[in-house]
């Protein structure tokens, strides 16, 4: 009879982000990294944003999603679900913090985690002359935009007004007036860039906003389909008129402008 007792100490982990979204990869991350070191042992990890992470977590081998690693001693899958799945999740997503998904896969303490990712991006130097802050209108589901009649035309006159430029960067094309339009397939380096010397970022619940927090930006979000304590909790000002105790998508978001 062979048997042996779970210890990862000195042994080769391999922890698979289930996850594209570039949101779920900043906000986990943290937590392979806090395993790799509790447990004093060797990471592999695949994920869709390799890139922009290597340089942040020089003890953690990245490798591509999909990507068979042989004579591993475990395998981690770390993903989202809302599903009554407990293999594959312990925790139901919109009833949790995200960051507590990683947490209690990995069985780390459910506590925020704040990843850097400015290593490697310190040393560039504003593409932008003058004061100015990001924006960014759209998220991974509808439900998340902010739909009050003009509500984002009403902040970029305000702000245009207060003397800063305004750089839309999300990858959807922007409709609005009177800003610097970088909207459209760019690369996350130079959004990286962008967001690092704006002195803060406007969004909903999406990855940019996730990666802003990352870069030391202040975050304000709109988001009345999350709960305030589903995201992070520092660096960030949250404007909803909703207090939810799960994430509604049906939510209408519909927030006022009030200068």
């Amino acid at each position: 009879v062979f048997r042996d007792y779970f210890d990862v100490t000195n042994k080769v982990v391999f922890i698979k982000m289930d996850a594209y979204a570039l949101g779920d990869t900043i906000a986990w991350i943290p937590y392979v990294e806090e395993f790799r070191k509790k447990n004093s042992c060797k990471v592999i990890c695949s994920t869709f944003h390799n890139d922009i992470l290597t340089a942040a977590f020089t003890n953690i081998m990245f490798v591509k999603p999909n990507t068979v690693i042989e004579n591993v001693y475990a395998q981690y899958y770390v993903g989202a679900t809302n599903d009554d799945n407990l293999f594959y999740s312990p925790i139901k997503v919109n009833e949790h913090p995200l960051q507590d998904v990683a947490a209690r896969i990995l069985g780390l303490k459910p506590i925020e985690l704040k990843p850097d990712l400015t290593i490697n991006y310190n040393h560039l130097s504003s593409r932008v002359n003058g004061k100015y802050v990001t924006l960014s209108e759209y998220g991974s589901n509808e439900s998340k935009h902010w739909k009050a009649n003009n509500g984002w035309q009403h902040i970029v006159n305000y702000l245009n007004a207060k003397g800063y430029k305004v750089l839309v960067i999300s990858k959807e094309k922007t409709k609005l007036n009177n800003v610097i339009d970088l909207s459209g397939d760019i690369s996350l380096n130079e959004r990286i860039i962008d967001i690092m010397h704006a002195d803060f970022h406007l969004g909903v619940s999406s990855g940019l906003s996730w990666l802003a927090w990352a870069l030391n930006t202040h975050v304000i979000m709109i988001s009345d389909v999350t709960p305030n304590w589903h995201e992070f909790h520092s660096g960030i000002t949250r404007l909803n008129s909703n207090d939810l105790n799960t994430i509604n998508y049906l939510s209408e978001n519909q927030t006022t402008v009030d200068d």
